[in-house]
């Protein structure tokens, strides 16, 4: 049996990979927590919304912290109280169930007020990506057609050149106004039905535009007690940091819900910051922080605080989290649990590491498979009878989950998109499969799987696959290099795509001694034929990177101001633009 590692005082800082008895313990534990989700999920007596449990909550625990923001704090009677103005004040002007009411009101109280006193009335409570502006923002409004667009006075700008619906600004005149409305509860939090939309989320917008998932009720209902019970095993004394934007599932479902679900508390930050994590986590005495990947890698790049060491976080959970990252992530920080899974806002699949091997986002079970796709059209393999192919350990293979009434799929506000993400009658009984995208590898011995790449990040290059966030892994590693974000760029005269790499470098980056470094651990055909160095990347407010933007941009040195690099025998020399007409007059092979 593994044992445990520990600091010198003796305190658990993180285990090692499970195997034998000790990680049979650990399933059938994950498993007894699954099981009384669904339990607690199907009780009559159950909250069904937000809005119920947050009454449940103000009625149990009246005077218990529910909301901490900087020096403020919120028992959940107050919480219950404000969501109820807001229910009123909206009832009043004429709001009707089905109704719905854009939000841009950053990661702060009025957020949660408005999203609770939302619910509790029936009107869906549309969330789009903060920092998406023009035509994407245009496209996911009119996806959901709004009928009010409810901000804080800094992000109001954004939403009205987006849009036709009324606008309101979370002012000094709106909480006078909310002082004046009803504290009464609506009556109808906790018969709100389950197919009910509670929540439009929306997709990053990375390969695309954005889509509007559907989150019902009865989802969010799933999804938080999930959160809270599976996932996070929240105790009463727990104090979840929430520093994600609500407009990502995790901030959302993950922070929020399953804090509402619990009765717990959740300690709010209006934008991650690096310099302020941990002097917020020792401040509100953080127990539990959920995550997405690259939070964990900023962190690791943060200069050292005092309150790094000083903290009493027990658990993170999340995703995308790589394995180089998690280990020294644990070990610098000393945080003593780390829960991987894995998940989407809209898909029916979830992986659990319960085991806690890093680089792993958990074991497939009943109604999931990992199955081959074409890396030309991203499209699944079928056999001579139209079946899917599962493929074998050790390849790379999209994930699909099958669609029943417990694994449900509730689809986008576009039937279309909804319709391309099913795939019908995969396996020929029948049954239809949910495709998430996401291309993932069994490995022997366990049924243990590890993410791959997006389906579409990937590309073929002189006859060969190569997966971006692979490749981007290796890269990271190298010498001076800060971020790097991978991708595949058309070369005149050549078939598929040369890989491309931006880098955000420190002083200490030189591209021969990063050639050298990643000629180590990369096969010539994956090595990036082309570098683009940048002050700083470009994320998406859930923290992803925009490689469309890359990849449009491709590596025409008169059309870009950043330096760049092309592959030369064993090194690489400026990409200049006579370099650049030379390579596509097909002067200079690759």
């Amino acid at each position: 049996m593994s044992a445990q590692a520990t600091d010198e005082s003796g305190r658990s800082i993180g285990h090692n990979p499970r195997s034998g008895f000790d990680g049979l313990l650990r399933n059938l534990a994950l498993a007894g927590r699954a099981v009384r989700t669904l339990a607690l999920a199907t009780l009559p007596a159950q909250p069904g919304s937000l809005g119920a449990f947050v009454e449940r909550n103000a009625t149990r625990t009246p005077d218990k912290p529910a909301l901490l923001f900087a020096e403020h704090r919120w028992t959940w009677a107050q919480l219950d109280e404000v969501a109820n103005r807001v229910a009123q004040w909206f009832l009043a002007r004429g709001a009707r169930s089905g109704d719905v009411v854009a939000l841009a009101l950053g990661t702060r109280p009025e957020a949660v007020f408005a999203l609770a006193g939302l619910n509790k009335i029936g009107v869906v409570a549309a969330l789009p990506h903060a920092g998406v502006r023009g035509e994407p923002l245009r496209h996911a409004l009119a996806s959901v057609r709004p009928r009010w667009l409810l901000a804080a006075p800094w992000l109001v700008g954004d939403l009205c050149d987006a849009g036709d619906a009324e606008p309101i600004v979370w002012d000094d005149g709106f909480r006078e106004a909310l002082g004046r409305a009803s504290t009464e509860r609506p009556g109808s939090a906790s018969v709100q039905p389950g197919d009910a939309v509670a929540l439009y989320m929306f997709t990053s917008g990375t390969t695309g535009l954005p889509k509007a998932a559907r989150i019902t009720n009865r989802r969010f209902t799933l999804m938080a007690l999930a959160f809270a019970h599976t996932i996070g095993a929240l105790r009463p004394d727990d104090v979840t940091y929430g520093a994600l934007p609500l407009s990502h599932a995790t901030g959302a479902l993950g922070g929020l819900g399953s804090v509402a679900a619990a009765g717990t508390t959740l300690a709010l930050r209006d934008g991650f910051s690096t310099t302020a994590f941990w002097s917020d986590c020792v401040r509100h005495g953080a127990t539990v922080v959920p995550y997405i990947g690259e939070v964990c890698r900023f962190l690791l790049q943060a200069s050292e605080s005092p309150d790094e060491r000083r903290h009493r976080v027990r658990l993170f959970y999340g995703a995308g989290l790589r394995r180089d990252v998690w280990i020294a992530f644990q070990q610098r920080f000393r945080v003593p649990e780390i829960v991987e899974y894995y998940g989407s806002t809209e898909g029916n699949v979830a992986l659990i590491n319960v085991e806690g091997i890093p680089g792993m986002i958990g074991r497939l079970s009943f109604g999931q498979a990992v199955v081959r796709v074409d890396p030309e059209t991203a499209e699944p393999i079928r056999d001579p009878q139209g079946r899917v192919v599962e493929a074998a350990e050790g390849e790379p293979g999209m994930l699909v989950g099958r669609i029943s009434a417990l694994t449900r799929f509730d689809g986008y506000s576009d039937r279309d998109a909804t319709e391309k993400k099913i795939l019908r009658n995969a396996f020929g009984d029948g049954h239809d499969w949910f495709a998430t995208g996401d291309l993932v590898v069994k490995h022997p011995g366990g049924g243990h799987v590890s993410f791959s790449d997006r389906l579409g990040d990937t590309f073929r290059w002189k006859g060969e696959n190569v997966s971006t966030a692979q490749v981007a892994e290796v890269l990271a590693r190298a010498t001076g290099v800060c971020e790097a974000i991978v991708y595949g760029v058309e070369v005149p005269g050549y078939e598929g795509r040369a890989g491309m790499a931006a880098l955000v470098t420190d002083p200490g980056f030189s591209p021969d001694r990063f050639a050298s470094e990643i000629a180590a651990s990369l096969p010539r055909t994956a090595r990036p034929v082309f570098l683009r160095i940048l002050e700083r990347p470009d994320l998406t407010a859930s923290f992803k990177y925009v490689t469309t933007r890359f990849k449009r941009e491709g590596f025409d040195p008169r059309a870009l101001a950043d330096p760049l690099w092309v592959a030369s025998g064993d090194g690489y020399e400026p990409l200049t633009p006579e370099v650049h007409d030379r390579l596509r007059a097909g002067a200079i092979r690759l």
